[in-house]
């Protein structure tokens, strides 16, 4: 007989051999069990992706919490989002077990924290510059018109929550949500001075205002600035500067296919 038909145990005919070739061990105390916390009293809502998990308020994740711990399994990961309306929020948290076990006052949330979000734009402009002088030292006027993605990083609906196995790392669970955002046009106004140092290097430092214009009015950004770049390669300048290649790569590429028009 030959595999799959037949398959060799004999590593595995006895718990004495199981325990001298076993390589891996999984017991509780290397898990971490997975927590969904939900706003209000007396709130149990099974998550339709997860059968058996639950979304729930704090008294039955503490319930919940001391089960695990009786177990044997010393930790929980917390998942957690904002209410709407509400300055606080429970984090995504790793807790020893010991520290929630206890009963928390009546009344009272378990962590409480106030929101602190930090907001992501991204700009995109077609900017024209003006120099005042033709000299190496010159004051200049910088203005454009383009178009701004803000996100506020703010949830702005309940989260999606998914699990999923990795033979590695055995069961992984992910939360994800939409945020308030907004995509504006926007316009931009700057002042600076510029110094070129030398034929190979300039130096630039600028302030600029932005406004972005979105329902509720104008929202308006300030930006300073210290550039320092280079001004003689031909990618900067579209000057004609040979550049040193001689026999290298570049150089066998071209005589290749020169009549290709490279």
């Amino acid at each position: 007989m030959f595999f799959p038909e037949y398959r060799a145990r004999r590593l595995r005919r006895s718990e004495a051999l199981r325990s001298m070739v076993r390589e891996t061990f999984l017991r509780p105390e290397d898990l971490i069990y997975p927590m969904f916390s939900a706003f209000g009293k007396n709130v149990r809502k099974e998550i339709i992706s997860m059968p058996g998990i639950y979304q729930q308020s704090i008294e039955h994740i503490v319930a919940e919490a001391r089960e695990v711990y009786e177990l044997g399994i010393p930790a929980v990961i917390l998942f957690g989002i904002p209410d709407k309306g509400e300055c606080e929020y429970t984090d995504l948290l790793e807790l020893d077990l010991a520290t929630i076990v206890p009963e928390p006052p009546e009344g009272e949330d378990p962590v409480p924290r106030d929101i602190d979000y930090q907001l992501d734009k991204y700009s995109h402009a077609l900017n024209a510059t003006w120099n005042w002088f033709d000299g190496p030292l010159t004051p200049f006027l910088q203005g454009g018109i383009g178009w701004t993605r803000i996100d506020s990083n703010i949830p702005s609906q309940p989260p999606q929550t998914g699990c999923w196995w990795d033979p590695w790392w055995g069961y992984i669970c992910d939360t994800t949500w939409k945020t308030y955002d907004t995509s504006d046009f926007a316009y931009n106004l700057g002042i600076g001075l510029r110094w070129d140092i030398n034929g190979a290097l300039f130096l630039r430092g600028s302030y600029n205002r932005e406004w972005v214009s979105v329902d509720s009015g104008d929202l308006d950004f300030d930006t300073l600035s210290l550039d320092i770049d280079p001004s003689v390669h031909p990618a900067w300048t579209g000057g004609g500067t040979r550049l040193m290649d001689t026999g290298g790569r570049v150089s066998k590429f071209k005589n290749k296919y020169a009549g290709l028009g490279f």
